[in-house]
C-alpha cells in the first residue's frame, strides 16, 4: 500500500477513513463503504487490499463486520470484487475462526467465540449453492481447512457436473445440447439468514412507533384540556362584570372611596400642618375665631331683643290706631242712624 501514488493512493486514504469506524455491525457504515467500492471500481483492487490489511490489524470482535462487508461487496457489486475476494478468502476466513477461538478466556469471551463462529457459518451457507458468491471448489477449500481447526464444522463437496446429454429432434438430425442444470430443476428456497442489525432495527421502528403514539395521545389531552378551560371563561367573565356593574351603580357603598375621601380630608385639614411655627400661629388665629364667635350670639341677642322691642311697640300702636278708627266708625254710624230716626 505504500507504493501506491497518484489518484490509486487517494482513494485508499479516502475509503481508509470511512474504513475506521467500522467498528460493530453497523448497517449504515457497511452500506456506506460498498457503495463507495462501487463508485470506485476502477480501482478495485487497492480497494480489497485495504479491506484485507484492516482485517489482520483490528481486535477480534471487529473482525465480524468486515467480513460482513466482504460479504455485501461480493454480493451487490459481483465481478471483479468476487474474483479478487475469492483469492485470499480461505486464509482470511481462517484467521477470524481462530482468533475469536484463541482470545477467549473467561465463560462470557467463550460464549461470544461460540456465538461468531455460529454466524459465520451462516454466512458461508449464503455463498454457495443458488447463490454461487464463489465457487463450490474455493468453499470446499474453505470448509477443509476449517474442519481441522473445529471438527464439528460440516464440509459441503462440490457438486459433479454431469455429461451433456444430446437431445435428439423428431424432424430432422441436428442435434440439440441442454444444460441438465436446467432441466427439471427445482429450486431449493433455504432459509434467509436472520440478521442481527435488522432485528434491532425492527425494534427501533416499533419502539419509536409506539412513542409516536403516546406523543398523540398525550397531545389530544391537552387539547381537550385548552377546549375546557375556554368554556369555562365566558361564565367567569359573566361574574366579573356583574360585580364591576354593582360597584360602578353604588359608588357610596365602597369602602376604598370612603377612605380615599377620609385622607383627602385629613390632607386638606391646615391644623396639621409639618411647621411647628405655622400650627402654633394656626391655633392661636382659631382660638381669636372662637372668641369671636362667642361674643357674636351676644350681640345678635341683644340687636334682636332691641328689634322685638320696637317691633312691639309698633304693633301696639298700631292696634290703638285701629280701635280709635273703630270707635269713630261706630260714632259716624250710630249719628246716621238717629238721623233717619
Amino acid at each position: 500500500m505504500s507504493k501506491l501514488s497518484g489518484m490509486a493512493r487517494e482513494v485508499a486514504e479516502k475509503y481508509k477513513e470511512t474504513l475506521v469506524t467500522l467498528t460493530f455491525n453497523n448497517k449504515i457504515v457497511i452500506n456506506s463503504l460498498t457503495e463507495i467500492a462501487k463508485e470506485d471500481t476502477k480501482y478495485a483492487t487497492v480497494i480489497v487490499a485495504c479491506i484485507e490489511e484492516r482485517l489482520r490489524k483490528v481486535a477480534s470482535d471487529q473482525m465480524l463486520p468486515l467480513m460482513y462487508l466482504i460479504d455485501s461487496i461480493c454480493k451487490n457489486h459481483g465481478s471483479p470484487y468476487k474474483e479478487l475476494f475469492q483469492q485470499g478468502l480461505v486464509a482470511n476466513f481462517a484467521f477470524i475462526f481462530q482468533q475469536v477461538s484463541e482470545k477467549a478466556e473467561t465463560t462470557k469471551e467463550k460464549t461470544k467465540a461460540t456465538q461468531v463462529r455460529a454466524l459465520l457459518y451462516k454466512l458461508r451457507l449464503t455463498w454457495g449453492g443458488n447463490y454461487q458468491v464463489f465457487t463450490d471448489q474455493k468453499l470446499h477449500q474453505l470448509d477443509l481447512k476449517i474442519k481441522k481447526i473445529d471438527p464439528a464444522w460440516p464440509v459441503t463437496h462440490p457438486r459433479t457436473q454431469p455429461p451433456v446429454q444430446p437431445v435428439e429432434p423428431r424432424g430432422g438430425g441436428t442435434k440439440i445440447h441442454v444444460n441438465p442444470n436446467f432441466v427439471g430443476k427445482t429450486v431449493e428456497k433455504t432459509p434467509p439468514v436472520e440478521d442481527e442489525t435488522e432485528r434491532m432495527r425492527a425494534e427501533l421502528l416499533r419502539k419509536e412507533a409506539e412513542l409516536i403514539k403516546l406523543k398523540q395521545i398525550q397531545i389530544d389531552m391537552q387539547i381537550s384540556q385548552l377546549k375546557r378551560e375556554v368554556q369555562q371563561k365566558p361564565d367567569t367573565q359573566k361574574l366579573d362584570n356583574d360585580t364591576i356593574s354593582s360597584t360602578v351603580t353604588d359608588p357610596d357603598k365602597s369602602p376604598s372611596s370612603k377612605k380615599v375621601e377620609g385622607r383627602e380630608a385629613k390632607s386638606r385639614d391646615p391644623r396639621k400642618s409639618r411647621d411647628p411655627r405655622k400650627a402654633k400661629e394656626e391655633s392661636a388665629a382659631a382660638k381669636e375665631e372662637k372668641k369671636d364667635k362667642e361674643k357674636s350670639p351676644s350681640r345678635k341677642s341683644s340687636g334682636s331683643s332691641s328689634k322685638d322691642k320696637s317691633e312691639s311697640k309698633s304693633k301696639s300702636s298700631s292696634s290703638s290706631s285701629s280701635k280709635s278708627r273703630d270707635k269713630s266708625g261706630s260714632n259716624s254710624t250710630s249719628k246716621i242712624g238717629r238721623a233717619h230716626v
